[in-house]
């Protein structure tokens, strides 16, 4: 069979540059290409065909299940790609029935060919097939944690904000321990487009500091504002005891938030040496709702040198410019903080907030203490 043709009695499933085919022999060169990637490697088994061996055993295994006609049978495609007049192998895609209605998705993009959206284009093209033709009602999606490009393909596609489940994935390599995974699903009746947003976390540029995303190199300089007494008198929520581990999942949990499009966190980083200052989050933000809350704490060796109220004008500015120019388009901002917390007080009057109320005894502090606590609001005509 050419390389170019379609094996018949396959679903044509194309669209204006990319197409769906049951695999074929000469798709194994790009298999054992696509097997031997570091990143598919690194992610586990998202395309075991590392080897001529292996590629040929996998399109074999792929011949036979396109041959058999029973209902709920696992498919297995070469995604192609439109380049030049001719059809060439760009990646794969599946799904596996577990007999019930349900599907598990699984994709995987060749490394020349990433980059250019092929496997939204090509799972969406499954996804498709399966609702319409297939009797799918629901298609799932699971990927090991960290695994962020497969799970922009999933959001793109519409899938429902992943849940983590601890030990969801095998081990792989050389470590066969159970990793931490997400899952998310879609059902037939849903749209195959975001369903919500996934928020950018853009670098600013303040009076002396840079906001920047957050990088896992940055944990030793949580761990050290995240032990500091003062720290945690004022975020009584912190865990104890706090190291290396826990200032991890925070890097981790301030880019999920970002990715569900709950919230915007950076690092407040010195300009000249990058070293991490504190942090600033715009939080619990919601498509139309226009209000988010500002939030803040800073590292022992930055205190007194103004980087805070540098940092949160620059976040609030991103947080009050239009959607259309890149930011979040919000008309208020609110703080909130501890009646004795003179120094989050200033920050909040330096940058024209307006002291809106005091919720009494609302607020245990880290050594037990029960205080006030005070809000502050901001609206987008106000910010100077």
């Amino acid at each position: 069979m050419g390389p170019q043709a379609v094996p018949q009695g396959a679903p044509a499933l194309l669209d204006a540059e990319v197409r769906l085919v049951p695999p074929r022999r000469d798709h194994v060169p790009m298999l054992v290409e696509l097997g031997q990637d570091a990143e598919c490697l690194r992610w586990g088994d998202a395309s075991p065909t590392g080897s001529p061996g292996a590629a040929e055993s996998w399109v074999a295994v792929a011949m036979e299940r396109w041959a058999d006609p029973r209902p709920w049978t696992p498919r297995q495609w070469v995604v192609e790609v439109h380049d030049g007049g001719v059809w060439r192998a760009a990646g794969t895609v599946e799904y596996r029935p577990d007999g019930h209605g349900a599907v598990e998705v699984g994709y995987a993009v060749h490394p020349a060919s990433r980059g250019r959206g092929l496997a939204v284009r090509a799972v969406r093209l499954a996804l498709d097939h399966g609702f319409r033709d297939d009797g799918v009602h629901t298609a799932r999606w699971r990927a090991e944690v960290g695994n962020w490009a497969s799970r922009r393909v999933a959001w793109r596609l519409g899938f429902s904000p992943p849940q983590r489940v601890r030990g969801l994935m095998p081990g792989h390599g050389t470590e066969q321990v159970p990793r931490d995974g997400w899952i998310s699903t879609l059902r037939h009746d849903e749209a195959r487009e975001a369903a919500y947003p996934w928020l950018v976390v853009p670098t600013l540029h303040g009076a002396d500091v840079v906001l920047r995303p957050w990088r896992h190199e940055d944990a030793p300089r949580v761990v050290e504002a995240c032990t500091d007494p003062l720290t945690r008198r004022y975020l009584p929520a912190l865990p104890s005891p706090y190291g290396m581990g826990e200032a991890l999942v925070f890097v981790d949990t301030v880019r999920d938030a970002a990715a569900r499009g709950t919230e915007v966190s950076w690092c407040a980083a010195d300009p000249s040496t990058d070293r991490c200052l504190g942090a600033v989050s715009l939080m619990g933000l919601a498509p139309a709702s226009g209000q988010g809350e500002v939030g803040y704490w800073l590292h022992p060796e930055a205190r007194g040198r103004g980087a805070m109220r540098a940092a949160v004008r620059a976040a609030v500015g991103h947080g009050f410019s239009p959607a259309t120019d890149g930011g979040l388009g919000l008309r208020r901002v609110l703080l909130r903080t501890a009646g004795s917390n003179v120094a989050s007080q200033r920050v909040a009057l330096a940058l024209g907030m307006t002291e809106v109320g005091r919720d009494r005894l609302a607020e245990t502090l880290g050594d037990g203490t029960v205080e006030d606590m005070v809000r502050f609001d901001l609206l987008a005509d106000e910010q100077s």
